[in-house]
């Protein structure tokens, strides 16, 4: 990966963590979904006042309404299902000011994980999981850029050499 300042590495390895926390699960289980419905309501619930105490409450209605328990529900039962059976690629992204991260499984063990800069690929690393609670971050030249460890809840981020990383 590309050397950059202190501060930038710190979010940058930050946003890295979040996405591969996201990533876990697809990886984990053969036909978990992208949760198309879900995401639509939770993207409606973002966009609905700049403010995070009126989503927050907006999000509090659509909970006791039930509306984001039927858009899982939906989702489990009918689209993820249908992304299983159909083969379709499974994507998973998070994205803020402009920057956005997405992870896409390759296969059972490893996936990519994009870094976007206002729409354009800035970085690329490959994700390997070597165990249920154990992963490796490669950079696209190959080189050994991270490992991440699950153990009892808690995620553990270090870099090539093992030095842990604060979150």
């Amino acid at each position: 990966m590309k050397s950059v300042g202190t501060d930038s590495l710190r979010r940058r390895t930050r946003r890295l963590a979040l996405v591969c926390l996201l990533a876990l699960t697809p990886m984990l289980v053969g036909c978990y979904g992208t949760f198309p419905a879900t995401r639509t309501v939770y993207n409606f619930n973002g966009e609905v006042h700049p403010n995070r105490v009126v989503q927050s409450v907006v999000m509090w209605g659509l909970l006791i309404l039930p509306v984001y328990e039927i858009a899982t529900l939906v989702d489990v039962f009918g689209f993820n299902i249908i992304e299983s059976w159909t083969g379709r690629t499974r994507t998973l992204s998070a994205a803020a000011d402009g920057h956005e991260m997405k992870i896409e499984p390759v296969n059972e063990s490893e996936a990519v994980l994009s870094y976007f800069i206002d729409g354009r690929l800035a970085d690329q690393a490959r994700i390997v999981r070597l165990s249920p609670t154990s992963f490796q971050l490669y950079a696209t030249d190959g080189r050994l850029c991270g490992h991440m460890q699950l153990t009892d809840g808690k995620l553990t981020v270090t870099d090539e050499t093992g030095r842990p990383l604060n979150l």
